[in-house]
C-alpha cells in the first residue's frame, strides 16, 4: 500500500514524503532478500522492478545522498539479480545512457 500510495505522491509532485514512503518499503525487500515476483506478490509486496522503476522517478527530486544512500543499502542487503536490477534502470539513468 505504501508503494502505491508514494506513486501517487510523486504525481502530485510531493518527492519527499513518497521517498520516505519507498524508504520504509526498502526495508520489506531487505528483509525477504528474495525478490522473485510470485514470491513478493504472494505477501502483499509489490514486485521489485515496480518499486526501482518508481523510485527512478525520484532521482534528482530528493536529497542526492539519502537517495544514494538508499541504493547502496538495496545493492548490499539484495541478490545479484536486484543489484542487475538497480544497474540496469538507475545507474543507467545516472550516466545517461
Amino acid at each position: 500500500m505504501k508503494t502505491h500510495f508514494a506513486i501517487q505522491l510523486i504525481e502530485t509532485e510531493n518527492y519527499s514524503l513518497a521517498f520516505r514512503m519507498f524508504k520504509d518499503v526498502s526495508h520489506t525487500y531487505c528483509k525477504y532478500q528474495i525478490l522473485d515476483t510470485t514470491f513478493l506478490v504472494m505477501r502483499g509486496i509489490p514486485p521489485f522492478e515496480h518499486y526501482i522503476d518508481n523510485l527512478e522517478k525520484l532521482n534528482g527530486n530528493v536529497d542526492k545522498t539519502e537517495f544514494e544512500n538508499l541504493i547502496s543499502k538495496l545493492e548490499n542487503e539484495l541478490d545479484k539479480y536486484g543489484k542487475s536490477y538497480i544497474d540496469q534502470v538507475i545507474k543507467k539513468n545516472k550516466n545517461g545512457s
